[in-house]
């Protein structure tokens, strides 16, 4: 993932959403990742006002898919938040495909 610090307070992410199947077209997607305006603490919740501001990431789809991307079939929400230390990620998944072959502890996947 590249981001690049831009007005003192954004930063604008490319490369490692257009991996990550966000899609806006041909060209690689740009988001907006808002610089955080309090602490975050890092515990599965985006309950600070920070993230409350920052812009939602919904438009993900399925480059991998025969015949071209697609959009994909179940919801993800993402944010970003960045501040001098940090660059944080939130996202509120779906995934109806998601299974684990393996059933080894700390088995790889």
């Amino acid at each position: 993932m590249r981001a690049i610090a831009k007005a003192g307070w954004l930063v604008v992410v490319t490369a490692g959403f257009a991996s990550m199947g966000v899609s806006f077209g041909a060209e690689p997607a740009v988001v907006e990742c808002r610089w955080a305006t309090g602490p975050i603490t890092i515990d599965g919740a985006a309950d600070e006002a920070a993230w409350r501001e920052a812009p939602v990431i919904d438009n993900f789809a399925a480059p991998w898919e025969a015949g071209g991307p697609r959009p994909a079939k179940t919801q993800t929400r993402a944010r970003l938040l960045w501040d001098r230390e940090y660059l944080y990620f939130f996202a509120d998944l779906e995934d109806a495909d998601l299974f684990a072959p393996l059933t080894e502890h700390d088995g790889r996947l």
